[in-house]
């Protein structure tokens, strides 16, 4: 399990990633505070998603 704190808009959200095996080779089920996301999903497709839905925010 991994936890990600997104501090950018000035309080802390926290957002739960777990993965399982699946019976492919580098593919797990994938879910996100709880909710499957996907099925089956290799990492670079995890980490491509992840930098989408949690993108940078810029100082003012």
């Amino acid at each position: 399990m991994f936890e990600i704190a997104d501090c950018d808009s000035g309080q802390s959200i926290t957002h739960k990633l777990k993965l399982y095996e699946t019976y492919r080779v580098d593919c797990y089920k994938f879910f996100v505070d709880g909710k499957l996301w996907k099925e089956r999903v290799g990492w670079i497709n995890i980490l491509a998603e992840i930098r989408k839905v949690l993108p940078r925010v810029a100082r003012e």
